[in-house]
Order: C-alpha cells, then sequence, then structure tokens
C-alpha cells in the first residue's frame, strides 16, 4: 500500500512536471565566450520573463584570471560614480574571477532590452557580434 502512494506521489510530481516544463518557460538562458587580446571571458546573461516580457536581466561574467575580472570590475565601479545622482547604478558584485550584475539591462550594449518579448530578447542577443547562443 505504501509503494503505491510513493508510485501515485511520484506519477503527479512528474505529470506535474511536464505540464510546466519544469519552470523553463519563464527563464531565457544566454551563453558566450570571447577572447581578446589573449584573454578570455565567459557570459552566462538570464532574463527572467513575467508573461512573454523580459522582467529583469541577470548575468554572471567569468574572466580567465582575478586581474582581468578586477580591471573589468574597476569599469563597472567607473560607471557607477558618473551615474546621474539618484539614478540607478549597475548592481554588481566582484567575486574572484567572476561578476555577478543583479541588473543587466542597466549596462547591456544592446539598448533597452527589459520589455521586450521572449523571441525580440533571444533575437536581440544572438544578432550581437559576441556570439549568444539561446535556449
Amino acid at each position: 500500500m505504501k509503494n503505491k502512494f510513493y508510485l501515485g506521489l511520484i506519477g503527479v510530481g512528474c505529470g506535474l512536471l511536464f505540464l510546466t516544463g519544469c519552470g523553463s518557460s519563464n527563464k531565457v538562458t544566454c551563453t558566450a565566450t570571447q577572447e581578446e587580446d589573449g584573454k578570455k571571458m565567459s557570459a552566462e546573461i538570464v532574463a527572467t520573463l513575467d508573461g512573454d516580457k523580459v522582467k529583469s536581466v541577470a548575468a554572471t561574467l567569468e574572466f580567465d584570471s582575478e586581474e582581468t575580472a578586477s580591471q573589468y570590475y574597476g569599469f563597472i565601479s567607473l560607471a557607477n560614480a558618473f551615474a546621474e545622482e539618484g539614478g540607478e547604478k549597475i548592481d554588481a558584485k566582484l567575486d574572484g574571477k567572476k561578476i555577478v550584475v543583479n541588473n543587466y539591462e542597466k549596462m547591456s550594449e544592446q539598448g533597452e532590452i527589459a520589455g521586450l518579448t521572449k523571441d525580440e530578447f533571444i533575437k536581440k542577443m544572438e544578432a550581437d557580434e559576441a556570439g549568444f547562443k539561446c535556449k
């Protein structure tokens, strides 16, 4: 009797995962790797959707060395220093070789991305010369 209960519970869980798609439909993840002057950077950009519209965008940038990450973080800090008073600053944290940006839409070279539809966001990211691939 206990086994049937657990099998039924597993069946319901699998059914829910199948119907909801494991929650994957509410996020889009784009990745790219760049190399310039012998320095590598990989980026993972995650857009959180509200319905079919991009609500927020976060990024994890990983560099081949802590020194390169620190230099790049310095550019972000400089941009924040020159941001207009009261304006939103880039929310970034340096962690060794990684920089985590919680509001990537504030530093995106692609222009305004919050509010785009899922398809518009994917098209814009994949058209970027950085070579992003989205799923």
